[in-house]
């Protein structure tokens, strides 16, 4: 007698959860949820006499655990960088200046253009972690 073993078959599995992020990534249009984005955070100087600051909050950014860049290009004005960090699907654009630089915040925009202000660098980690941990899909009008 031959007898069937029930084994789950794991390339089926695999396909599933493959097709599941397929699925989420065409119904979002590349706009993925925060707490999923390989984009989640583009750290913009209004100048390149800032650059450094920038790229001081990029590295709290990462040691906090969050995909971050910065947008340091000198040939590109500040409205070019924002349009460009909006067409890349960052979730969350913060822009430095003098004024953010000497206080220790940034002032924080959505990917759909929703200026939410100057904040601490510390309250955009702290707010950035709870909508990470909340697996929103509405990250940026939560936040």
């Amino acid at each position: 007698m031959d007898f069937v073993l029930a084994i789950p078959n794991r390339v089926v599995d695999t396909f599933y959860s493959i097709s599941n992020y397929i699925v989420l990534f065409t119904l979002s249009l590349g706009k993925w949820p925060f707490w999923l984005s390989p984009r989640q955070a583009l750290v913009i100087p209004v100048v390149s006499a800032f650059d450094q600051y920038a790229i001081g909050v990029r590295d709290r950014l990462h040691a906090a655990g969050f995909m971050a860049a910065v947008d340091t290009d000198p040939g590109r004005t500040l409205n070019k960088k924002i349009r460009t960090g909006q067409l890349a699907q960052y979730n969350f654009i913060l822009v430095t200046g003098e004024k953010e630089a000497t206080s220790g915040t940034v002032n924080v925009r959505t990917r759909d253009n929703k200026v939410h202000g100057e904040h601490p660098v510390d309250h955009v980690i702290e707010r950035f972690r709870a909508l990470a941990a909340s697996k929103t899909l509405e990250a940026e009008q939560e936040y």
